[in-house]
């Protein structure tokens, strides 16, 4: 799925961080994934290094660029469910 331009800057938490595991899956550089999604470099580098996870509720959570994608989507499912 490639995110367009003016779609990327509306993206829901879910597609950000669908995003982020596709590059961090993709072995290619930040500017050349960016660019092959139809991103700027600079927004991607924002969701990746600043950019908190948002879930439900307002809880915000950041992870380590060393996180792999599986953990943090198991991370994010965890924190979802109801207590």
């Amino acid at each position: 799925m490639k995110i367009h331009r003016a779609a990327s800057f509306n993206a829901s938490s879910n597609e950000i961080a669908n995003v982020i595991a596709r590059y961090r899956a993709s072995g290619l550089g930040l500017k050349t994934f960016a660019l092959e999604e139809g991103l700027p470099p600079g927004r991607l580098h924002y969701w990746i290094y600043q950019k908190p996870v948002r879930l439900p509720g307002g809880v915000a959570v950041r992870f380590s660029a060393r996180a792999s994608a599986e953990w943090i989507g198991a991370v994010v499912q965890a924190l979802k469910r109801p207590c």
